[in-house]
């Protein structure tokens, strides 16, 4: 307590602790100037006071609540971790933010392979057919469906916010967990910026890994219109070794992207940007161990490699009114994975007679279309409100074969989903004083599914197909 105040000294700012490691650090309110006698000097103090000139204090904004809002006033359980905490800290993925994050967990499958959860709350480990319960924003698109955290590399953000607990309110089927939004540093307008990151790893027991990114800002025309570009390669050595097949360090892999972002103003209140995004993570094997193996070692009759590509164009138009904020966004994306698995011990299951190695090879395409119109009203006033409507279409394509060394192909299966959503939602909250505020929201949508699947074995010259649809809607 005493530092804080020596640190404050000055600032126009106050703190209250919360219990014995937490304060919250405030502006000091406005008081009425009382006339005074004039103090008598003070005797000089051992430690002089810490002086501050022209000391202005802003609160950090966060805009996952779909409304600019301060951090301190937003009504939801929101943890925001500022861009240049996580260069310092080195954290470079949704693992790095989890670990500086309360409430949130990361599985370590390795990249492209992860789940993320939200106090506790995820629809599995491992990737299924059912939709994520936790939504992965960047800016303002949704970035999955029911595949696993693409991994975005955190590169050039300004920063990253993670709102805990359901909010289905705002942003439907799929947030039931909570939401985590990357926000990406916008476009400088007036001025040339540039930034080049190289660096290297070396692991204990693995192969050293390296990484290079670099970012340039390009106003194109002054005031106008600018461009920002980021790249990045990153490499990660590997650790874990089969002897069966004589590698070590099978697990290497790869996460290269490029994102480009165009800003332009066309006018004092209106704004439009473009940002596209395109990520590869490649891993030449699976990232885990068996324990009968040894530590950081298994023993399989095949590798097992995986891909993870993501790319996706996303289009936002905004302006000022006045009295409220409209905001138009779009979004068009493509996920693709692709996964090989040792499948040698299911080869009884479809042909006693097959000889192995066996794999499965799994592949997956989903493509969306994203769009949202959103109202918000201003923020400095006691009520605030924003309304939206929201259409979002998926498609995605599965498929999965078994294929054995004799005879060949044992098992394939082919899976459409198609997906369509509409919603109309809003929200208010009343201030009732500086610590009390009421809020509440609705959404109204409606989901309809259709499928249509296949599944053939050849050996036993099985084959099966379902096609069918559903659909449901609510409040």
């Amino acid at each position: 307590e005493a530092g804080l105040r020596r640190l404050l000294a000055g600032t126009g700012c106050e703190f209250r602790m919360v219990d014995a490691r937490s304060a919250v650090i405030t502006k000091t309110p406005p008081r009425r100037a009382v006339p005074q006698r004039p103090a008598p000097a003070p005797a000089p103090a051992k430690l002089a006071p810490l002086t501050h000139e022209n000391v202005e204090v802003e609160e950090l904004i966060v805009t996952s609540p779909k409304r600019t809002v301060g951090l301190a006033r937003a009504p939801y359980a929101v943890s925001a971790v500022d861009g240049e905490l996580l260069v310092e800290a080195g954290a470079a993925d949704a693992a790095g933010v989890a670990a500086r994050v309360a409430g949130m967990t990361v599985t370590n499958l390795g990249a492209g392979r992860n789940k993320v959860f939200l106090r506790g709350l995820a629809d599995g480990a491992l990737t299924g057919r059912t939709q994520s319960v936790v939504g992965i924003y960047l800016d303002d698109a949704r970035v999955i469906y029911n595949a696993p955290d693409p991994d975005l590399r955190l590169t050039d953000v300004e920063r990253v916010e993670v709102l805990r607990g359901p909010q289905g309110s705002l942003y439907g089927a799929g947030s039931i967990g909570g939401i985590v939004q990357i926000v990406t540093k916008r476009p400088d307008l007036d001025h040339w910026q540039g930034a080049l990151t190289a660096g290297g790893q070396i692991t204990d027991g693995g192969a050293a890994g390296d990484l290079i990114e670099g970012v340039i800002n390009a106003p194109l025309i002054d005031g106008r219109l600018a461009a920002r570009i980021v790249g990045y390669r990153e490499a990660s050595g590997g650790v874990i070794d089969d002897p069966g097949l004589g590698l070590a360090n099978i697990d290497r892999t790869v996460r290269q992207g490029l994102r480009t972002t165009l800003a332009l103003r066309l006018n004092p209140a209106w704004q439009a940007r473009a940002t596209y995004l395109d990520q590869t993570i490649h891993a030449k094997d699976t990232h885990y161990s068996e324990a009968e193996t040894g530590d950081y070692a298994r023993a399989l009759a095949l590798r097992e490699p995986f891909r993870n590509d993501f790319d996706g164009l996303t289009t936002v138009v905004e302006g000022d009114l006045g009295w409220g904020r409209l905001k138009l966004s779009n979004a068009v994306q493509r996920h693709e994975i692709d996964a090989r698995h040792d499948a040698g011990l299911s080869l009884a299951l479809f042909d006693p007679g097959a000889a192995g190695p066996a794999r499965f090879d799994e592949a997956s395409a989903i493509d969306a279309l994203v769009t949202e119109a959103s109202l918000a009203s201003r923020a400095d006033r006691r009520l605030t409100w924003i309304v939206g409507v929201f259409a979002s279409e998926y498609t995605q394509n599965q498929t999965g074969v078994l294929t054995a060394a004799a005879p060949g192909e044992l098992y394939r299966e082919a899976r459409r989903d198609h997906i369509d959503e509409y919603a109309a939602y809003g929200e208010a909250s009343w201030s009732l004083n500086e610590r009390l505020r009421v809020t509440a929201g609705g959404r109204y949508y409606r989901l309809a599914v259709e499928t249509r699947a296949t599944i053939a074995e050849p050996a036993a010259a099985q084959a099966s197909a379902f096609e069918g649809e559903t659909a449901d809607h609510g409040f």
